[in-house]
């Protein structure tokens, strides 16, 4: 059974370039089986001069480009909502996620197809192949991340097979590496200029002991970065605007509104996309930092208790934000 998905990417900042859009449409025309996807830009006016001339000379017919001189992470997601009514999927996504799998519609819609309370879905971010700490989903409340900080020692989920805190040791040795080798992008993905770092990497890093599902599982929350919804799905639940034009805490806020409605979140690990990102920080870092307490307290209003990391908790504070949470929504956090 033929699908149709609708790609909405927002675009934004000086720091995007042509070669991000350019991946993005080559990424998804060439891995996809069907055919029959849109592809739509939201593009706000603080672009570089180059990028902005990049896509007035774009002419295909799959897609759409859209202006506006501010646009928030709401809006921009609320416009998307609104697009896809005549499509069976929307997957937004930032401008530097690219498709990897070849044929990652027609397996999406043989793996979805089945599951009638669909939330959100994504897929593997590659991204873990730099053989830095990528964890594929938000934190959430697993028992190991409560009693044994799984997740800040670097040894949650797919990661649990590795030796506590290797994640700080490869970084630190990324970083050095970078600065010896003055490793520049040069509009080529990390991963493409990574084989001496991935012998040195061994040192800390036993890269055939990540352990990812075999099959799709449910999950609590996933990143800004790709995130899939059923369209027909989305008239089940609400999003919150915390008016910033970036994905602070947007993540988390979708995905318990899709899951206080009875939806499932779902991770897909047979396909894959890359985000190509700067180390392990987001370009939007010095937005984020500012507008924190600002989106946390937004959230507090609407979710009854702050977005913090368990880590910065007490084992006392985490056990009574999760009995507070089970019994607030009726355990479909916990």
């Amino acid at each position: 059974m033929s699908i149709s998905i609708l790609f909405s990417v927002k675009v934004g900042g000086n720091l995007v370039e042509s070669y991000n859009i350019k991946n993005i449409i080559d990424s998804i025309e060439k891995n996809s089986f069907y055919k029959n996807h849109e592809i739509h830009f939201f593009i706000e006016k603080n672009i570089n001069k180059n990028l902005f001339s990049y896509l007035k000379l774009i002419n295909k017919k799959n897609l759409k480009l859209f202006y506006y001189d501010k646009l928030s992470w709401y809006q921009w997601l609320i416009n998307s909502f609104n697009n896809a009514n005549q499509f069976d999927y929307l997957i937004t996504c930032h401008d530097d996620v690219y498709i990897v799998t070849n044929n990652f519609d027609k397996i999406l819609g043989d793996e979805l197809s089945n599951i009638n309370n669909l939330g959100c879905f994504s897929f593997i971010d590659d991204g873990y192949k730099r053989r830095l700490f990528n964890p594929q989903t938000r934190g959430a409340y697993h028992i190991d991340r409560v009693y044994k900080d799984s997740r800040a020692k670097g040894i949650e989920a797919e990661y649990h097979l590795q030796k506590p805190n290797w994640h700080t040791k490869c970084l630190y040795l990324r970083k050095l590496y970078n600065t010896v080798t003055n490793y520049k992008k040069n509009n080529k993905l990390e991963i493409d200029n990574n084989f001496y770092f991935e012998v040195l990497s061994r040192i800390f890093l036993n890269y055939s002991k990540i352990d990812f599902p075999k099959k799709k599982i449910r999950v609590h929350s996933f990143w800004t970065a790709l995130m899939g919804f059923r369209v027909q799905n989305l008239k089940y639940f609400t999003i919150n605007d915390f008016d910033v034009s970036h994905g602070l805490f947007a993540d988390e806020d979708t995905c318990l509104s899709t899951q206080i409605n009875n939806l499932q979140n779902i991770l897909l690990p047979n396909v894959s996309y890359y985000h190509d990102r700067n180390m392990d920080i987001s370009r939007s870092w010095k937005n984020i930092k500012r507008d924190y307490d600002k989106v946390s307290n937004i959230f507090k209003k609407n979710w009854h208790y702050y977005p913090t990391k368990i880590e910065l908790l007490s084992l006392k504070e985490r056990i009574d934000l999760i009995n507070f949470l089970t019994t607030k929504y009726n355990n479909k956090f916990t």
